[in-house]
This record gives structure tokens, C-alpha cells and sequence, in this order.
């Protein structure tokens, strides 16, 4: 639920579409669809380090591409034109935020796999630091 509200978000912004935003925002529903599958694995096996990294990247990779979904469409102009340019920063750097923490995690899964997810905790309290 929470990512379909984030994109909700993002597209409240974004009034206009071409083929490469679709393009990536397929990408990143393919990502998304895979959390479930990803969160099974985690939960099956979260004593595996191995359950830990498909997770961790399975989140990085949807942080990385609804980023991306982002830059690009502020860069190519399919923002709302009364989106000012400090609050459209703003915005890229709060998104920036999630595949951060998914690398953030993805290291910690190394000597902590079972505790690796609590860095997702920081994020609504980074994003309060960022704004």
C-alpha cells in the first residue's frame, strides 16, 4: 500500500507521459510485483543471508527506478508547470532516500540479515531531516 501511495504522490505532480516514463514505470511495477515474492522468501528463509540480498535488492531496485521515474520526468518537462524548481529538488531528494536505505540495509544483511530491514524505520525520520 505503501508504494502504490507513493506513486500516487509522485504522479499528482507529473501531468504528462511519453513512452520512456511508461517504460520505466513498468520497470518499477515489475519490482513492486516482486515484493511479495521477495518478502515470502525473507520470511521463509530470514535466517539466510542469501533470503536477505534478493530482498534487499528486489527494494533497491524499486527505490532506484521510481527515482529515476522521477528525474526524468522533471528533466523532460512532464511536470506540472507550477512545480517550482526548489520543491521539485525537494522531491528528488526524498526519493532518493528508499535505495539509499536498501544499499544501507543490503550491508547490513551481510553480519546482520535478520535485523537488516529495521533501517527502513529511518525513513519517514529522514525525510522529516530533509524537509
Amino acid at each position: 500500500a505503501g508504494f502504490w501511495r507513493v506513486n500516487h504522490q509522485q504522479f499528482f505532480f507529473i501531468k504528462r507521459s511519453n513512452t520512456t516514463l511508461i517504460t520505466i514505470n513498468v520497470f518499477w511495477l515489475l519490482f513492486i510485483a516482486m515484493v511479495p515474492f521477495s518478502t515470502e522468501i525473507i520470511g521463509e528463509f530470514g535466517s539466510y543471508f542469501t533470503a536477505s540480498v534478493i530482498f534487499q535488492l528486489n527494494l533497491f531496485f524499486a527505490g532506484v527506478l521510481y527515482c529515476v521515474n522521477w528525474i526524468y520526468a522533471v528533466r523532460k518537462g512532464l511536470v506540472d508547470e507550477d512545480l517550482d524548481e526548489t520543491s521539485a529538488k525537494l522531491i528528488t531528494r526524498t526519493t532518493m532516500i528508499f535505495p539509499v536505505l536498501a544499499i544501507v540495509a543490503l550491508g547490513l544483511s551481510y553480519y546482520f540479515f535478520a535485523w537488516a530491514n529495521l533501517v527502513y524505520l529511518a525513513n519517514p525520520l529522514i525525510k522529516k531531516l530533509i524537509q
